[in-house]
């Protein structure tokens, strides 16, 4: 095995500090030169034919006037190893892809590391979505950084929410992680320098699952002379859909004089300028659910001559979620057929362009012909279109979910005052479904939930049905009112279940 590439170690702040490293490591040799990139071993690409490049590789290092110019990237929220959610297992789905979608996007980040030639790596929490039940999750991680501390590149961590100190395994995750990554302490706020870089990061992890306290506050100065660089795991004030842990706002990181803040929580991609501060989330690595749709990925930051001039989004996740709405009012669709195949060209259409497989919700919308005989084979229908999406591109595009928000020919006009005794007896359901009816039977759908654990606020899952959620209890009754209204109008299509 080919001797480790020497890395520019992180130097003690203080020359009292240098002088203890030295006292505790007298004469120790000076590392080798490392190698140049021609002669280390040789890796498979993750990068497949048709795919687009990671960038033209760059020197790591350049200066002019002791201004070091380099690149580094920022990433959070890998999530190793979490389920992709919502996606029934059916002959055709592409479960393997699913299942290590999370782990070859992270590979996918390293390999991008390796080709720009980057500084190091700053990783801003949630490495793993919840406590690992076994090794296999943490030795994959470890396996990836050390192929980047092979190479020379440093990785800094700080720990989130659902990767928290506190966690049963936290102290194991620590021992298996190379010399060449630096995890932030969760006790206080940290700074490593490197000098040779003028470079000042600082961060803090988190130590229990719920920190209500602004961690950004106790941050320290920032260090005269260097590039400085917060790595946070935190919510952002304005932020909606995403636990408010750590919470802190634009004003406070600003005040800190830091040049780049590299933060992590919010999945969706962000980028905030605060006078001369840049505030960034690049979003998670990997969509999981229908709620991180579009491209996911990191940003590669360009820092020429001691200060940010460049921050590129590059998309690394390896399954991209989309959820596309169909105009099922289009003159050409009057048929149930006529629908799906648009829904499936839409689809077709979307992963074409995505470059990779597709997860997708489809919601079919608009006044159509065809209404009726979709809301009375709803099922059937989801199916139809399940199984031509796996008929044209076997595994690069699958359903979701289909959503029907349809409705028939001329219930926007006057067409329907002609109808008072199908309006009546709409009303006549109205009342027995949303008064009578439901109110027998909404503590027996409510029952199984109460018994179950409340589902985090920041779990990812996307939402469950709440029986007590006035939007959920609308959509549901509107599904079964659009189904009375299809029976009534055509009694003959409607076949009802065997009983």
């Amino acid at each position: 095995m080919p001797a480790r590439p020497a890395f520019p170690r992180a130097q003690p702040r203080t020359r009292l500090h240098r002088d203890h490293a030295r006292a505790r490591a007298p004469g120790r040799p000076r590392p080798p030169r490392r190698a140049p990139r021609s002669h280390r071993p040789s890796r498979p690409p993750l990068l497949r034919p048709g795919r687009a490049p990671l960038g033209r590789p760059r020197r790591r290092t350049s200066r002019r006037g002791g201004r070091v110019s380099f690149r580094f990237l920022h990433a959070a929220d890998l999530h190793l190893d979490s389920p992709l959610r919502n996606v029934a297992n059916y002959d055709g789905a592409p479960f393997e892809r699913l299942r290590d979608a999370t782990r070859e996007a992270f590979a996918q980040l390293v390999e991008l590391a390796l080709a720009q030639d980057v500084a190091f790596v700053l990783l801003a929490g949630d490495l793993y979505d919840r406590e690992c039940r076994d090794w296999q999750t943490p030795l994959f991680l470890r396996g990836q950084l050390g192929l980047l501390a092979e190479a020379g590149i440093r990785t800094f961590v700080v720990q989130g929410n659902h990767d928290h100190a506190g966690q049963r395994l936290s102290k194991a995750y620590r021992q298996q992680l190379p010399e060449e990554v630096h995890l932030f302490s969760a006790r206080s706020p940290e700074t490593v320098v490197i000098e040779e870089l003028n470079v000042a990061i600082h961060g803090q992890s988190h130590a229990t699952r719920s920190v209500g306290e602004d961690l950004a506050r106790s941050f320290p100065p920032p260090v005269s002379g260097c590039l400085n660089l917060g790595l946070l795991h935190c919510n952002l004030a304005g932020s909606s859909g995403h636990g408010n842990y750590a919470p802190t706002s634009a004003a406070v990181l600003a005040e800190k004089g830091y040049d780049y803040w590299a933060l992590g929580h919010i999945h969706a991609r962000r980028v905030l300028r605060e006078g001369s501060t840049t505030i960034v989330y690049p979003g998670n690595l990997q969509g999981r659910h229908a709620r991180e749709t579009g491209p996911k990925g990191c940003v590669l930051v360009e820092v020429q001559h001691g200060s940010v001039s460049e921050i590129e989004f590059v998309a690394l996740d390896r399954v991209r979620w989309e959820h596309l709405v169909v105009d099922a009012a289009a003159e050409d669709l009057a048929t149930p057929e006529d629908c799906i195949h648009a829904a499936a060209e839409a689809v077709l259409e979307a992963q074409t362009s995505a470059g990779r497989p597709l997860v997708a919700r489809v919601t079919l919308r608009g006044e159509t012909p065809a209404h009726d005989g979709l809301v009375l084979r709803s099922e059937h229908w989801s199916h139809a279109l399940r199984d031509a999406l796996v008929a044209r591109t076997g595994e690069q595009a699958c359903l979701e979910e289909l959503r029907l928000e349809t409705t028939p020919p001329g219930t926007s006009d006057s067409d329907a005052e002609e109808r008072p005794d199908t309006d009546a007896l709409r009303a006549l359901l109205d009342h027995a479904l949303l008064e009578r009816a439901w109110a027998r039977v909404a503590d027996d759908l409510a029952a199984p939930f109460r018994d179950l654990p409340p589902v985090p606020e920041d779990s990812g899952a996307p939402p469950a049905f709440d029986p007590s959620d006035p939007e959920d209890r609308a959509r549901l009754l509107g599904e079964v009112r659009s189904f009375i209204d299809a029976a009534l109008r055509d009694p003959r299509s409607f076949s009802p279940p065997d009983s």
